[in-house]
């Protein structure tokens, strides 16, 4: 009898074992919690705000370089008797973001870059344009809407804008 119940006992161990090695397989491991990408706030300088430019087109630019700025200063100042003076920007430690409107028919929009998200892959400017709304009064004055910051160089990450379109 006592061989009986030993027997018994070391058959219910080995189903019992048996059956917890059967759930663990069962039973999907724990996997780490995905995380978001890390997004920081870049800290922006405004260099140039208004509604009189010399650039006359829609653009999205990232300025690098000391030559390029020049360029691009040149160029939007151009409408101011006399030329405005260049801000200093410090390549290659900064560099400059700008967002052109181009040109409008008449005053009551504007464009202004709201903040600059730096990722791990990107950098992402977002950016406000405001129209007026209709029957609105506004000055009649062609305008050529801007916003030019400078900001910490972040080296070879790509810039990405991100634009939000809204009526007064």
């Amino acid at each position: 009898m006592r061989i009986r119940l030993l027997l018994l006992s070391i058959v219910i161990c080995v189903i019992l074992v048996g059956s917890c090695t059967l759930l663990t397989r069962l039973i999907p491991e724990e996997k780490p919690a995905l995380t978001a990408p890390t997004a920081k706030l870049a800290h922006i300088e405004t260099s140039d705000k208004g509604e009189y430019s010399g650039i006359e087109t829609r653009e999205q630019l990232v300025v690098e370089s000391q030559t390029e700025w020049e360029e691009l200063w040149s160029k939007h100042s151009s409408v101011h008797i006399p030329s405005l003076m260049l801000p200093e920007v410090y390549f290659p430690q900064e560099m400059v973001i700008a967002v052109f409107s181009g040109w409008r028919p008449n005053g009551g929009y504007t464009i202004e870059i709201v903040e600059i998200m730096l990722m791990e892959d990107e950098v992402t400017a977002f950016f406000n344009e405001v129209s007026p709304k209709p029957g609105q009064p506004v000055t009649e004055a062609e305008t050529q809407p801007f916003h030019i910051v400078k900001m910490k160089s972040t080296g070879t990450l790509p810039v990405v804008f991100i634009e939000n379109n809204k009526v007064r």
